[in-house]
Parts: structure tokens; sequence; C-alpha cells
């Protein structure tokens, strides 16, 4: 598992870097994109857990015990405001 997460953070970088330069080069083209702020990439543990199935679970549970916010703040790694305003734009 450590070397997993060494692994992971070196990918980390190198996927941040990769994801800065494409919207840079969007923004170069004129796409109108916001600022990317601080970006994150989420690693599953999914060699130890079905990370496929427990999301497909979650999502039948969403509107029974678990919220759309609650869904993006686990799934997305949202903030908890931040969840609940993009679930209010979609009018959930």
């Amino acid at each position: 598992m450590r070397n997993i997460a060494r692994h992971e953070h070196v990918l980390e970088q190198s996927i941040t870097s990769i994801a800065r330069a494409l919207l840079h080069i969007a923004r170069g083209f004129g796409v109108n994109l916001p600022l990317e702020g601080d970006l994150k990439v989420m690693f599953d543990d999914s060699i130890i857990t079905d990370t496929f199935q427990e999301k497909k679970q979650d999502l039948a549970e969403v509107g029974v015990t678990m919220s759309v916010a609650e869904f993006r703040q686990k799934w997305y790694g949202e903030a908890l405001d931040v969840a609940e305003e993009r679930a209010s734009k979609l009018g959930a």
C-alpha cells in the first residue's frame, strides 16, 4: 500500500499538470472556462473494495437515505456548501 501511495503522489502531480495545460490551451482557443483553482486527483482503493458497486449502491440511496449533496461530497470530493449549491442547480 505504501508503494501504491508513493506512485499515486507522482501521478497526481503529472495529471494536474496535464489538466492545467489543457485548460490553458482551451482558454487560448477562446473557450470560456472558469479558473481551475486547486486541482486534486482522487484515487480510489478499488484494489481492496469494489468502488463501482459501492457508488452504484449510494446512487440508489439518493433520495432515500442520502441527499444529492451528500453523494457529490462523497464521490466528487466537493465541500458540502459547494455540493449543495451544485445539487440545487441540478434541481435536486
